[in-house]
């Protein structure tokens, strides 16, 4: 959809340029095809790293093992490429940006060490300060195996979109020594990714616009719009 200034109520070509437009992409989650959604698709079209690229931005409350930033690389999948905490309670927080995603599914791929994802809750904001949680997770134990992935569906569906995603630990991980950790290689989202357009308008012809009924009469538009990262 196209965002018009409700004060306009005639547009040349000159007053429509710059306007924003935002298109919504679907990723719907298929089985057999945990890690092919919206990380997948970034990363094709940024032909790199979403993280390194700066596409999106992955960060963790703390860090015992690996990079955040390989959870979105799915080249390698073992320990070498996971990220692990160590602490109660920790936060692994997805910023994408400029895009807004709307979550139904995640997928989460454990490693071949035993400290296996137990207890959590996903959480979506877009302040930082006001969080709506998605899902939670309690003893799952379905995640209590090596180099494992499985796709979770949000218990809580909901048609808003957030800039912000993050996974937060609520107990030990399934280790004998009930270890906090929190090892895992690979996360994948799948729903709906809404990504901003700046439109070019190259010839527009628009006349007795009426704010009415919020159209426009004798409509010549021929538009081409670039994304905005």
């Amino acid at each position: 959809e196209i965002s018009i200034p409700s004060t306009i109520t005639s547009i040349g070509q000159k007053k429509f340029n710059g306007c924003s437009a935002s298109i919504a992409y679907s990723f719907a989650y298929t089985k057999g095809q945990e890690l092919s959604g919206i990380f997948e698709y970034l990363t094709s079209s940024t032909k790199g790293n979403i993280h390194d690229n700066r596409t999106i931005n992955i960060s963790a409350s703390s860090n015992y093992g690996g990079d955040p930033r390989n959870l979105c690389d799915f080249n390698d999948l073992s320990s070498n490429s996971a990220w692990s905490n160590d602490e109660e309670e920790a936060t692994l927080l997805f910023d994408f940006k400029l895009k807004r995603v709307k979550l139904t599914n995640y997928t989460l791929h454990t490693t071949d060490s035993g400290c296996h994802p137990m207890s959590w809750v996903v959480e979506c904001s877009n302040n930082l300060n006001d969080w709506f949680t998605r899902d939670e997770r309690n003893n799952e134990v379905i995640m209590n195996k090596n180099n494992f992935c499985h796709t979770f569906k949000c218990q809580r569906q909901s048609n808003e979109f957030y800039r912000y995603v993050r996974i937060r630990t609520t107990c030990e991980s399934w280790d004998d020594d009930f270890y906090y950790y929190f090892e895992i290689s690979a996360v994948e989202f799948f729903g709906c990714l809404k990504i901003n357009w700046k439109i070019n308008a190259s010839i527009i012809k628009l006349s007795s616009y009426s704010p009415y009924s919020n159209s426009f009469f004798n409509k010549n538009i021929h538009l081409s719009m670039t994304k905005i990262k």
